[in-house]
């Protein structure tokens, strides 16, 4: 079975309560923060993503996993690019290209990769009037969360 086949199962069986759901294959694993959770989809707080397939990733390593993100994610609601790289932090982070704007709100989605091999994907609001920022949910349907999952454990290369 594969991670997102696991994490689908989990999110089925789950009890009604529960606002953690994981999976773990092979070298891979995944977390949802979960919001709220149907039968056609989830919200999420957060989706954590890792992988133990390295010991480290180095800077340059970082980037092209970030790219690799970047280009296979090409079915979320705005473009992806890597933004920022933390050489001595061991952080890279991906942000939206063009956030989505409603009004005086914007939305984007946030990648931090660590060099710990763990990913942290997260929806940020950022009202232009009062100049805050707040945390906002991640919605997928069950087809694209599955997707995301596939997509994040193959973007993984050794």
């Amino acid at each position: 079975m594969t991670l997102s086949q696991k994490i689908a199962v989990a999110l089925h069986d789950r009890s009604s309560e529960s606002t953690v759901v994981e999976a773990a294959e092979d070298a891979c694993k995944v977390v949802l923060r979960l919001r709220e959770a149907s039968g056609v989809g989830v919200a999420l707080e957060a989706l954590e993503f890792s992988t133990t397939r390295r010991d480290a990733w180095s800077p340059d390593a970082l980037r092209a996993w970030g790219d690799r993100i970047a280009s296979r994610l090409t079915y979320l609601m705005e473009p992806l690019v890597v933004l920022e790289l933390d050489p001595i932090g061991g952080e890279a982070e991906i942000r939206s290209q063009t956030p989505t704007r409603r009004g005086e709100q914007y939305s984007y989605y946030q990648i931090r990769l660590h060099k710990d091999g763990g990913l942290r994907l997260v929806r940020t609001l950022f009202n232009a009037e009062e100049r805050t920022k707040t945390p906002g949910l991640c919605r997928f349907t069950n087809e694209v969360l599955e997707r995301l999952v596939d997509d994040l454990e193959g973007s993984v290369a050794v």
